[in-house]
């Protein structure tokens, strides 16, 4: 009881009472408009913290949020794209490929194409010999990234023989030189209705079959049937 009364009598002689010092044993506790000083440990601006004085620690938070919100932003983009890659990796996975199909993606915004697995290209062209004694371009393809190559050539003249070669070039597409290559050295010469193979298992840039009067302005027709693994 007495207790209770000494802080009731405490709490009524201080009321209203303004403390600049407070003294506590042998420190010293100085509260003023800005900030509160214990024996040189500051506590700064706990009335105005709009002041001057409260600038350097107003710029390093707001540089600390900036920091802060670059990093989230990042990590935000991130998020986006996984989940983007997971969005369309589940569209694949609902429109599976049929037999000997695989489903790939042309990019990041695209829906996924349904594709043959293994990629390859077959044709026939056909034409003639010339006529004039020189070589001509009978097939010019881009084989780029090709895991095999294989053509007939076939004489389809009724009368004229012709030869016929392989060049290449090994690199350069546009610019290279075309070269006889080892898989298929020199020319042939193909009667009426006889057949020449060329096969080849090494990637070049580009290749092309090339055909020729067996004897000057007797050109002879021909058909070539070729096949290009990817």
């Amino acid at each position: 009881m007495l207790k209770k009364l000494k802080s009731k009598f405490v709490s009524w002689l201080l009321r209203g009472v303004h403390i600049d010092v407070l003294h506590i044993g042998e420190h010293s506790v100085v509260v003023s408009g800005t900030g509160i000083n214990m024996d040189a440990q500051k506590i700064e601006n706990v009335a105005e913290p709009d002041s001057d004085d409260d600038v350097p620690r107003r710029d390093t938070i707001d540089s600390k949020i900036a920091t802060h919100a670059g990093v989230e932003s990042a990590h935000h983009a991130k998020t986006t794209l996984f989940s983007t890659l997971i969005d369309r990796w589940d569209l694949a996975q609902a429109h599976r490929g049929a037999d000997g199909k695989i489903m790939v993606f042309k990019g990041p915004a695209a829906d996924p194409v349904e594709e043959d697995m293994v990629k390859y290209t077959e044709a026939s062209v056909s034409g003639n010999s010339g006529g004039d004694g020189a070589w001509h371009d009978a097939l010019d393809v881009d084989t780029r990234g090709m895991k095999s190559f294989s053509a007939v050539v076939k004489n389809t003249d009724g009368a004229n023989s012709l030869n016929w070669r392989l060049r290449a070039r090994p690199s350069n597409y546009s610019a290279g030189a075309d070269e006889e290559i080892p898989e298929c050295p020199g020319s042939e010469t193909l009667g009426v209705g006889e057949k020449g193979l060329a096969e080849l298992l090494k990637a070049y840039s580009r290749i092309k079959i090339q055909v020729q009067d067996t004897v000057a302005a007797s050109a002879a027709t021909y058909t070539i049937d070729y096949l290009i693994n990817y």
